[in-house]
Protein backbone atom coordinates (compact mmCIF):
# COMPACT_ATOMS: atom_id res chain seq x y z
CA UNK A 1 0.00 0.00 0.00
CA UNK A 2 1.45 3.57 -1.00
CA UNK A 3 2.97 5.51 1.77
CA UNK A 4 2.79 9.62 2.04
CA UNK A 5 5.34 9.30 4.33
CA UNK A 6 7.84 7.07 2.66
CA UNK A 7 7.60 8.43 -0.64
CA UNK A 8 8.40 11.55 1.32
CA UNK A 9 11.58 9.84 2.85
CA UNK A 10 12.47 8.43 -0.90
CA UNK A 11 12.23 12.26 -2.46
CA UNK A 12 14.52 13.87 0.17
CA UNK A 13 17.22 10.65 -0.08
CA UNK A 14 16.75 10.94 -3.75
CA UNK A 15 18.31 14.66 -3.04
CA UNK A 16 20.58 13.16 -1.12
CA UNK A 17 19.36 15.72 1.99
CA UNK A 18 19.15 14.35 5.46
CA UNK A 19 16.99 14.81 8.07
CA UNK A 20 18.70 17.29 9.77
CA UNK A 21 19.07 19.56 6.92
CA UNK A 22 15.37 19.35 7.33
CA UNK A 23 15.51 19.98 10.43
CA UNK A 24 17.83 22.72 9.83
CA UNK A 25 15.07 24.41 6.84
CA UNK A 26 12.11 24.12 8.77
CA UNK A 27 12.60 24.07 12.58
CA UNK A 28 10.59 21.06 12.85
CA UNK A 29 11.83 18.59 15.83
CA UNK A 30 13.51 15.52 14.63
CA UNK A 31 11.12 13.03 16.21
CA UNK A 32 8.53 14.95 14.76
CA UNK A 33 10.70 14.18 11.10
CA UNK A 34 10.97 10.44 12.10
CA UNK A 35 7.10 10.00 12.41
CA UNK A 36 6.04 11.80 8.99
CA UNK A 37 8.54 9.21 7.44
CA UNK A 38 7.43 6.06 8.69
CA UNK A 39 3.70 7.22 8.80
CA UNK A 40 2.97 6.82 12.89
CA UNK A 41 2.36 10.55 12.88
CA UNK A 42 -1.13 10.27 10.76
CA UNK A 43 -2.20 7.54 13.62
CA UNK A 44 -3.24 11.02 15.03
CA UNK A 45 -4.93 12.62 11.98
CA UNK A 46 -8.37 13.34 12.77
CA UNK A 47 -7.59 14.76 16.06
CA UNK A 48 -4.86 17.01 14.98
CA UNK A 49 -5.46 17.60 11.56
CA UNK A 50 -4.15 21.23 11.31
CA UNK A 51 -0.89 20.53 13.16
CA UNK A 52 -0.27 17.82 11.32
CA UNK A 53 -1.03 19.40 7.71
CA UNK A 54 1.31 22.39 8.50
CA UNK A 55 4.34 19.97 9.45
CA UNK A 56 3.81 17.65 6.08
CA UNK A 57 3.66 21.09 3.92
CA UNK A 58 6.61 22.55 5.89
CA UNK A 59 8.85 19.29 5.01
CA UNK A 60 7.23 19.22 0.97
CA UNK A 61 8.23 23.03 0.92
CA UNK A 62 11.85 22.62 1.99
CA UNK A 63 11.72 19.29 -0.65
CA UNK A 64 10.60 22.44 -3.50
CA UNK A 65 7.61 19.88 -3.73
CA UNK A 66 4.57 22.18 -5.54
CA UNK A 67 1.96 23.36 -2.76
CA UNK A 68 -0.34 21.84 -5.51
CA UNK A 69 0.51 18.36 -5.15
CA UNK A 70 1.17 18.21 -1.49
CA UNK A 71 -2.31 19.45 -0.71
CA UNK A 72 -3.68 17.00 -3.10
CA UNK A 73 -1.60 14.11 -1.27
CA UNK A 74 -2.91 15.49 1.96
CA UNK A 75 -6.98 15.11 0.88
CA UNK A 76 -6.41 12.01 -0.52
CA UNK A 77 -4.15 10.58 2.93
CA UNK A 78 -7.19 12.50 5.26
CA UNK A 79 -9.83 10.29 3.32
CA UNK A 80 -7.46 7.16 3.71
CA UNK A 81 -7.03 7.00 -0.17
CA UNK A 82 -3.41 7.67 -1.02
CA UNK A 83 -2.24 6.01 -4.64
CA UNK A 84 1.35 7.55 -4.50
CA UNK A 85 0.86 10.12 -6.32
CA UNK A 86 4.21 12.20 -5.09
CA UNK A 87 5.78 8.98 -6.86
CA UNK A 88 6.41 10.85 -9.86
CA UNK A 89 8.49 13.17 -8.58
CA UNK A 90 10.82 10.69 -8.11
CA UNK A 91 12.22 10.43 -11.14
CA UNK A 92 13.16 14.25 -11.85
CA UNK A 93 12.61 16.50 -8.72
CA UNK A 94 13.68 19.70 -8.62
CA UNK A 95 16.50 20.76 -6.45
CA UNK A 96 16.10 21.85 -3.14
CA UNK A 97 16.12 25.95 -1.79
CA UNK A 98 15.86 26.56 1.74
CA UNK A 99 14.85 29.80 2.87
CA UNK A 100 13.65 31.28 5.90
CA UNK A 101 9.80 30.82 6.71
CA UNK A 102 9.31 34.64 5.43
CA UNK A 103 5.17 35.08 5.34
CA UNK A 104 3.74 33.19 8.14
CA UNK A 105 0.39 35.49 7.89
CA UNK A 106 0.05 34.41 3.13
CA UNK A 107 1.13 30.64 4.59
CA UNK A 108 -1.42 30.33 6.88
CA UNK A 109 -4.07 31.67 5.27
CA UNK A 110 -3.54 29.50 2.77
CA UNK A 111 -4.24 26.67 5.49
CA UNK A 112 -7.40 28.38 6.29
CA UNK A 113 -8.48 28.34 2.49
CA UNK A 114 -7.45 24.86 2.39
CA UNK A 115 -9.77 24.10 5.14
CA UNK A 116 -12.56 25.89 4.06
CA UNK A 117 -12.30 23.88 1.00
CA UNK A 118 -12.26 21.11 2.47
CA UNK A 119 -15.59 21.87 4.83
CA UNK A 120 -17.10 22.87 1.63
CA UNK A 121 -16.63 19.30 -0.06
CA UNK A 122 -18.31 17.76 3.36
CA UNK A 123 -21.40 19.94 3.64
CA UNK A 124 -24.49 18.12 1.39
CA UNK A 125 -26.08 20.56 -1.31
CA UNK A 126 -28.76 22.29 -0.42
CA UNK A 127 -32.20 21.23 -1.89
CA UNK A 128 -33.16 23.76 -4.85
CA UNK A 129 -36.32 25.72 -3.25
CA UNK A 130 -40.01 24.10 -3.83
CA UNK A 131 -41.50 26.99 -6.56
CA UNK A 132 -45.16 28.69 -4.57
CA UNK A 133 -48.00 28.21 -6.35
CA UNK A 134 -49.65 31.55 -7.54
CA UNK A 135 -52.95 32.01 -6.05
CA UNK A 136 -55.49 32.74 -8.78
CA UNK A 137 -57.20 36.20 -9.01
CA UNK A 138 -60.68 34.64 -8.14
CA UNK A 139 -59.12 33.67 -4.41
CA UNK A 140 -57.21 36.83 -3.85
CA UNK A 141 -60.24 39.40 -4.16
CA UNK A 142 -62.75 36.43 -2.27
CA UNK A 143 -59.90 37.18 0.31
CA UNK A 144 -59.89 40.75 0.57
CA UNK A 145 -63.70 41.20 0.33
CA UNK A 146 -64.20 38.88 3.36
CA UNK A 147 -61.92 40.65 5.75
CA UNK A 148 -63.93 42.78 8.26
CA UNK A 149 -62.07 45.72 8.10
CA UNK A 150 -64.20 47.80 11.48
CA UNK A 151 -63.24 44.59 13.81
CA UNK A 152 -59.72 45.04 12.37
CA UNK A 153 -59.15 48.88 13.02
CA UNK A 154 -60.57 48.18 17.01
CA UNK A 155 -57.59 46.01 17.31
CA UNK A 156 -55.30 49.19 17.57
CA UNK A 157 -55.34 51.42 20.43
CA UNK A 158 -54.71 55.02 19.74
CA UNK A 159 -51.14 56.83 19.25
CA UNK A 160 -52.19 59.28 22.41
CA UNK A 161 -52.86 56.29 24.89
CA UNK A 162 -49.76 54.81 24.26
CA UNK A 163 -47.89 58.13 24.88
CA UNK A 164 -50.79 58.30 28.24
CA UNK A 165 -48.71 55.06 28.98
CA UNK A 166 -45.11 55.94 28.77
CA UNK A 167 -45.46 59.26 30.82
CA UNK A 168 -47.05 57.03 33.71
CA UNK A 169 -44.19 54.71 33.55
CA UNK A 170 -41.86 57.60 33.63
CA UNK A 171 -43.24 59.17 36.64
CA UNK A 172 -43.23 55.99 38.42
CA UNK A 173 -39.58 55.51 37.74
CA UNK A 174 -39.00 59.45 39.27
CA UNK A 175 -40.95 58.27 42.39
CA UNK A 176 -39.75 54.76 42.84
CA UNK A 177 -35.39 56.89 42.82
CA UNK A 178 -36.45 59.72 44.77
CA UNK A 179 -37.79 57.24 47.51
CA UNK A 180 -34.68 55.11 47.25
CA UNK A 181 -32.47 58.04 47.66
CA UNK A 182 -34.49 58.86 50.76
CA UNK A 183 -34.29 55.58 52.39
CA UNK A 184 -30.56 55.43 51.67
CA UNK A 185 -29.31 59.11 53.01
CA UNK A 186 -31.78 58.73 55.87
CA UNK A 187 -30.08 55.11 56.98
CA UNK A 188 -26.92 56.36 56.58
CA UNK A 189 -26.78 59.25 58.89
CA UNK A 190 -28.41 57.19 61.63
CA UNK A 191 -25.13 54.96 60.79
CA UNK A 192 -23.07 57.68 61.13
CA UNK A 193 -24.39 58.86 64.26
CA UNK A 194 -24.11 55.01 65.93
CA UNK A 195 -20.76 55.18 65.44
CA UNK A 196 -20.22 58.36 66.57
CA UNK A 197 -21.19 57.61 69.94
CA UNK A 198 -19.82 54.20 70.08
CA UNK A 199 -15.98 55.66 69.22
CA UNK A 200 -16.74 58.16 72.55
CA UNK A 201 -17.91 55.41 74.85
CA UNK A 202 -14.23 53.85 74.65
CA UNK A 203 -12.40 56.81 74.94
CA UNK A 204 -14.14 57.83 77.89
CA UNK A 205 -13.08 54.34 79.55
CA UNK A 206 -9.42 54.36 78.81
CA UNK A 207 -9.29 57.87 79.82
CA UNK A 208 -10.52 56.58 83.91
CA UNK A 209 -8.36 53.24 83.25
CA UNK A 210 -5.29 55.35 82.44
CA UNK A 211 -6.21 57.97 85.37
CA UNK A 212 -6.44 55.02 87.81
CA UNK A 213 -2.91 52.80 86.62
CA UNK A 214 -1.33 56.04 86.70
CA UNK A 215 -1.55 55.56 90.89
CA UNK A 216 0.16 52.76 90.89
CA UNK A 217 3.84 51.64 90.40
CA UNK A 218 4.68 49.31 87.17
CA UNK A 219 6.38 46.43 88.06
CA UNK A 220 5.33 44.17 85.66
CA UNK A 221 7.84 42.96 83.46
CA UNK A 222 7.14 43.84 79.80
CA UNK A 223 9.08 40.85 78.56
CA UNK A 224 6.40 39.04 76.86
CA UNK A 225 5.29 42.33 74.87
CA UNK A 226 9.10 42.45 73.70
CA UNK A 227 8.85 39.30 72.46
CA UNK A 228 5.63 39.27 70.76
CA UNK A 229 6.37 42.83 68.97
CA UNK A 230 10.07 40.86 68.03
CA UNK A 231 8.16 38.16 66.51
CA UNK A 232 5.91 40.10 64.78
CA UNK A 233 9.00 41.92 63.04
CA UNK A 234 10.60 39.26 61.84
CA UNK A 235 7.35 37.56 60.04
CA UNK A 236 6.98 40.70 58.55
CA UNK A 237 10.60 40.63 57.54
CA UNK A 238 10.70 37.00 55.90
CA UNK A 239 6.87 38.00 53.78
CA UNK A 240 8.62 41.00 52.40
CA UNK A 241 11.76 39.05 51.49
CA UNK A 242 9.59 36.15 49.86
CA UNK A 243 7.65 39.12 48.18
CA UNK A 244 10.91 40.74 46.57
CA UNK A 245 12.04 37.69 44.23
CA UNK A 246 10.14 35.77 41.32
CA UNK A 247 9.45 31.79 41.32
CA UNK A 248 11.76 29.86 39.51
CA UNK A 249 9.56 29.23 36.47
CA UNK A 250 7.53 32.18 34.96
CA UNK A 251 4.74 32.06 33.18
CA UNK A 252 4.00 33.94 29.65
CA UNK A 253 0.38 34.36 28.16
CA UNK A 254 -0.12 35.32 24.64
CA UNK A 255 -3.48 37.04 23.84
CA UNK A 256 -4.55 37.07 20.66
CA UNK A 257 -6.35 40.28 21.16
CA UNK A 258 -6.66 41.95 18.08
CA UNK A 259 -7.22 38.76 15.50
CA UNK A 260 -6.12 35.10 15.37
CA UNK A 261 -2.77 34.40 15.55
CA UNK A 262 -2.18 31.82 12.35
CA UNK A 263 0.86 30.72 14.35
CA UNK A 264 2.74 32.49 16.91
CA UNK A 265 5.80 30.01 16.77
CA UNK A 266 7.12 29.74 20.86
CA UNK A 267 10.89 28.66 21.88
CA UNK A 268 11.81 28.35 25.41
CA UNK A 269 14.26 26.45 27.69
CA UNK A 270 11.66 24.68 29.15
CA UNK A 271 10.62 23.17 26.14
CA UNK A 272 14.26 23.53 24.17
CA UNK A 273 12.14 23.52 20.60
CA UNK A 274 10.36 25.54 18.64
CA UNK A 275 6.42 24.87 17.57
CA UNK A 276 3.74 26.19 16.15
CA UNK A 277 0.55 27.36 17.75
CA UNK A 278 -2.87 28.38 16.56
CA UNK A 279 -4.74 31.19 18.83
CA UNK A 280 -7.91 31.61 18.09
CA UNK A 281 -8.83 35.79 18.82
CA UNK A 282 -9.84 36.52 22.79
CA UNK A 283 -8.35 32.99 23.45
CA UNK A 284 -5.07 32.95 24.89
CA UNK A 285 -2.37 30.23 25.78
CA UNK A 286 -0.06 30.25 28.59
CA UNK A 287 3.68 29.25 27.81
CA UNK A 288 6.56 28.44 30.86
CA UNK A 289 9.83 29.27 30.52
CA UNK A 290 13.02 29.69 33.01
CA UNK A 291 15.62 31.88 31.58
CA UNK A 292 14.43 32.89 27.98
CA UNK A 293 11.56 32.51 25.75
CA UNK A 294 11.54 33.14 22.00
CA UNK A 295 8.48 34.37 20.18
CA UNK A 296 7.72 34.79 16.45
CA UNK A 297 4.41 36.09 15.06
CA UNK A 298 1.49 38.96 14.05
CA UNK A 299 3.10 41.06 16.78
CA UNK A 300 0.13 43.77 15.84
CA UNK A 301 -2.37 40.77 17.14
CA UNK A 302 -0.77 39.72 20.00
CA UNK A 303 -0.32 40.99 23.93
CA UNK A 304 1.55 39.57 26.17
CA UNK A 305 0.93 39.23 29.78
CA UNK A 306 3.39 37.80 32.98
CA UNK A 307 1.67 37.08 36.32
CA UNK A 308 -1.49 38.71 34.92
CA UNK A 309 -0.13 42.56 34.00
CA UNK A 310 0.26 43.56 30.30
CA UNK A 311 4.24 43.94 29.05
CA UNK A 312 4.33 46.90 27.33
CA UNK A 313 5.98 48.04 24.13
CA UNK A 314 7.50 44.67 24.19
CA UNK A 315 8.29 44.56 20.19
CA UNK A 316 10.50 47.95 20.41
CA UNK A 317 12.05 46.15 23.56
CA UNK A 318 12.20 42.37 22.42
CA UNK A 319 12.15 42.20 18.48
CA UNK A 320 16.01 40.83 17.22
CA UNK A 321 15.83 42.15 13.51
CA UNK A 322 18.43 39.37 13.06
CA UNK A 323 16.80 36.96 13.90
CA UNK A 324 13.22 37.88 13.58
CA UNK A 325 12.08 37.12 16.79
CA UNK A 326 11.19 38.39 20.40
CA UNK A 327 13.74 37.35 22.12
CA UNK A 328 12.90 37.89 26.25
CA UNK A 329 14.94 37.51 28.84
CA UNK A 330 13.68 36.83 32.56
CA UNK A 331 16.72 39.45 34.09
CA UNK A 332 13.77 42.41 31.92
CA UNK A 333 11.28 41.39 35.09
CA UNK A 334 14.02 41.18 37.88
CA UNK A 335 14.19 43.80 40.40
CA UNK A 336 10.63 45.47 39.42
CA UNK A 337 8.00 44.86 42.00
CA UNK A 338 5.21 45.19 39.05
CA UNK A 339 6.17 42.21 38.17
CA UNK A 340 5.33 41.10 42.05
CA UNK A 341 1.90 42.34 42.29
CA UNK A 342 -1.38 40.55 42.16
CA UNK A 343 -2.89 41.10 38.86
CA UNK A 344 -5.34 43.39 38.27
CA UNK A 345 -9.14 43.77 38.02
CA UNK A 346 -8.98 44.89 33.92
CA UNK A 347 -5.79 45.22 31.51
CA UNK A 348 -4.83 48.46 30.69
CA UNK A 349 -5.64 47.58 26.63
CA UNK A 350 -7.98 48.52 24.38
CA UNK A 351 -9.49 44.92 24.13
CA UNK A 352 -11.39 42.90 26.65
CA UNK A 353 -9.63 40.53 29.07
CA UNK A 354 -9.26 37.07 27.38
CA UNK A 355 -12.32 34.92 27.39
CA UNK A 356 -10.56 31.22 28.19
CA UNK A 357 -6.30 31.17 29.26
CA UNK A 358 -5.55 27.38 27.89
CA UNK A 359 -2.25 25.55 28.73
CA UNK A 360 0.78 24.75 26.04
CA UNK A 361 -0.52 21.94 24.23
CA UNK A 362 2.23 18.91 24.08
CA UNK A 363 4.07 17.08 21.17
CA UNK A 364 4.57 14.24 21.61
Amino acid sequence: MPSLGNDLADIRKEQKLTLNDIHEATKIPKHILNAIEDDSIFSEFEKNPTYIRSYIRSYAKALSIEEEKIIYALDKKQKDNYQGSLQELLEDGPKPTFELDEGDEQHEATDSDDDEHEAAKDEPAEPEPTPIAKPSTLESESDVHSVDWVDMGQRFQPLESTKSKVWVGIIAIIIIVASGTYVYFYEFSNAETSANVDDNQPTEVTDEAVSADSLQLDIVPSTESDTSVMTESSVTTTEDESLETLPDTLSMVIYAAYGKLEPVRVYSDVTDSINPYWIEESEAIRFEFINEIQIRGQYSRMVLLLNGHVVPNFRETFYNPDSRLLEIDRSYFEGDSTWLQPPPDSLAIDAPSPSVIKERPTFN
